[in-house]
């Protein structure tokens, strides 16, 4: 399931341009009613939540608005997420959690066999979601 999406895809269904700034990519892929947010480069800025997280906020209400049940998130092509990236990325998973159980979407994190800062974290974010997080390794 690597590479969801092509690096460089225009606006998806939803009206979402990809993201680009600096040395990443965060870009949106439909496809048959699943949708991926597919992280590439590396996320190293200094303040991520600025820019980042409204861009994630933006894709979570599209979610919920399109009634989504599941979201795919790869982080094959993420090289490297400072940690004050991966702290807005568990803002957007903790919008998630905040939710009512019967309203959350389920999200599946898909990550890099050799690439150390993502197996430690994700293991760690699914421990403290299990009930809608799952991770795969591909």
């Amino acid at each position: 399931m690597r590479n969801l999406a092509t690096r460089g895809e225009k606006m998806n269904n939803l009206g979402i341009d990809p993201l680009n700034i600096e040395n990443f990519e965060i870009r949106l892929s439909e496809k048959e009613g699943t949708i991926a947010v597919v992280f590439s480069g590396m996320i190293d800025i200094r303040e991520p939540t600025k820019e980042i997280l409204p861009y994630l906020l933006k894709i979570h209400k599209a979610i919920l608005e399109n009634a989504f049940n599941k979201v795919y998130i790869d982080l094959t092509g993420l090289d490297f997420m400072n940690s004050s990236g991966i702290k807005t990325f568990i803002s957007w998973i903790m919008k998630v959690n905040e939710m009512p159980q019967a309203e959350r979407y389920n999200i599946i994190i898909i990550y890099g066999p050799d690439i150390t800062w993502q197996q430690s974290s994700v293991k760690v974010i699914k421990r403290l979601f299990p009930d809608f997080i799952e991770a795969i390794n591909p």
